[in-house]
């Protein structure tokens, strides 16, 4: 059994389970108090490597921290636009690269979080290779 908060809002109700078999046999448990609430907060998320205007030489991996209390559901990590592999479904979250495999200069990496539930956060970072 499903229940959508958006349609209670966000209060507490006291909820009982009320089961009954073929014979008409009845029995209900005792309440709980259930509150709902929506979740619209995207994960928390924060590119460790590599470093805001920092310079990648060589090989290294691309390692963010994610956390979301509902769970994340993927990472996905973007150079200068263009998607790094596929979306990563468990952690760690990092995405192995190679700096000699995109021309020198400045270049932006962009992480994409999603939690569980489908709320989404962004950051991006600039950085050099040589």
């Amino acid at each position: 059994f499903v229940l959508d908060p958006g349609e209670f809002g966000y209060k507490t109700f006291r909820v009982t389970a009320v089961a009954e078999d073929r014979g008409g046999n009845r029995a209900e448990s005792e309440p709980v108090k259930v509150r709902f609430f929506r979740d619209r907060k995207g994960p928390a998320l924060k590119i460790v490597n590599p470093g805001n205007g920092k310079t990648v030489d060589g090989k290294t991996n691309l390692v963010a921290e994610v956390e979301d209390d509902s769970g994340v559901g993927s990472v996905e990590f973007y150079m200068d636009g263009k998607r790094l592999g596929n979306a990563i479904t468990n952690p760690p979250w990092e995405v192995a690269f190679d700096a000699n495999s995109v021309p020198r200069g400045v270049h932006t990496l962009t992480t994409v979080a999603t939690d569980r539930l489908g709320n989404e956060t962004k950051k991006s970072i600039r950085f050099k290779t040589k």
